[in-house]
């Protein structure tokens, strides 16, 4: 990930934090040559970004799923998770990781214009700021 421009913290052997566009997030790597990438964004109030607007963020954006996320002290997080077939002993990992980071990062940056504004669900899908 450092190679192609982001910082990359081990958090534990199959954890890495990272962060692009404002946000942070965090890819997983499991053992059989995927990794999935997620984020929580919050706290947020039902009004803000309701369980319709996750389901119609779904239903848009298939791809990427998003989802409600109340923890244990109740705060409520807007996620999002995406799953992503690599094996980092290729020769063009860093090319595949680049490409998986650009997908990642159109998808946060869909969920979070979603986020400041539902209607777009309805309509067009949003721009990436």
């Amino acid at each position: 990930m450092r190679e192609v421009g982001y910082r990359a913290e081990l958090a534990q052997d199959d954890l890495i934090k990272s962060g692009a566009g404002g946000l942070s997030f965090q890819i997983t790597v499991f053992a059989g040559h995927s990794i999935q990438c997620w984020l929580g964004i919050g706290p947020t109030e039902p009004d803000d970004f309701s369980d319709t607007d996750v389901f119609a963020f779904n239903k848009k954006y298939r791809f990427a799923k998003s989802y409600v996320r109340i923890g244990d002290t109740g705060i409520r997080s807007i996620m999002l998770e995406q799953d992503f077939l690599f094996d980092v002993t290729l020769p063009d990992a860093a090319v595949k990781i680049r490409e998986i980071l650009d997908i990642w990062e159109r998808s946060s940056a869909y969920l979070k214009t979603a986020m400041r504004n539902p209607a777009l669900l309805q309509d067009e899908t949003p721009k990436a700021e």
